[in-house]
């Protein structure tokens, strides 16, 4: 803060005892007067500069800047998971082999039942059971589907089911769930199980029956 006073009359500090000289608050003027009792009033039309206020004490002092808003924290966005392309009707055909199994067990048995075991027969009904099978797998599929596209994912064609056991259909599927971002792991894992267990079942019942066919076969020494 200066310490330098207001405008005003002073006496002039080069012949204080004659005249007064004006200080306009920074620097003395030209102007002076005669020196009397008073200084004299400031006339309006002199064109002096306007008189510089000193602030009082404590007062003209640049105000206070507010202090600046600490930045507020971004909420935390939860990540958003991947959609799940896990139906009820792709569990239900991750067991796809041994369904079709059953279903065509099933209708055989019951059809033989129902029609007899007429040896010519038997062709017509076996063909009859694998086919009732299939459809059994393709109207699972059409339900895996719907469910799909009702979570706004990709379902595949529901007629890829009857190639390879379903191996076709849960392949495609696979891709095509995870190019809309979701994810389906465990129906595909389980069917891969299926489909092993299920091999090694075969296998182990071909070699059960090629081993009793050598044993009774024609010719062997069990037979002999």
């Amino acid at each position: 803060m200066s310490d330098e006073p207001i405008a005003g009359w002073y006496p002039d500090p080069r012949n204080s005892a004659a005249q007064w000289r004006w200080w306009d608050g920074r620097q003395w003027t030209d102007d002076t007067a005669p020196r009397g009792d008073a200084p004299p009033a400031r006339p309006k039309d002199w064109g002096w500069d306007a008189p510089v206020e000193r602030p009082a004490p404590g007062k003209g002092k640049p105000p206070k800047q507010p202090k600046a808003a600490r930045a507020t924290r971004e909420p935390k966005v939860a990540v958003e998971r991947a959609a799940s392309a896990n139906t009820g009707a792709i569990w239900v055909l991750a067991f796809a082999p041994w369904l079709y199994l059953l279903t065509v067990g099933g209708v055989f048995v019951g059809a033989t039942a129902l029609l007899g075991s007429d040896p010519t027969m038997l062709p017509l009904l076996g063909a009859g059971a694998a086919v009732v099978g299939l459809i059994v797998l393709v109207i699972i599929a059409e339900l895996d589907g719907r469910a799909l596209r009702a979570r706004e994912l990709s379902a595949p064609s529901s007629l890829l089911v009857v190639i390879l056991a379903g191996v076709l259909y849960f392949a495609v599927r696979a891709r095509k769930v995870a190019a809309d971002g979701a994810r389906s792991r465990g129906p595909a894992v389980t069917f891969v199980i299926v489909i092993v267990l299920t091999l090694l079942a075969g296998g182990a019942v071909a070699l059960f029956f090629a081993s009793l066919v050598a044993v009774f076969a024609p010719g062997s020494p069990a037979v002999g």
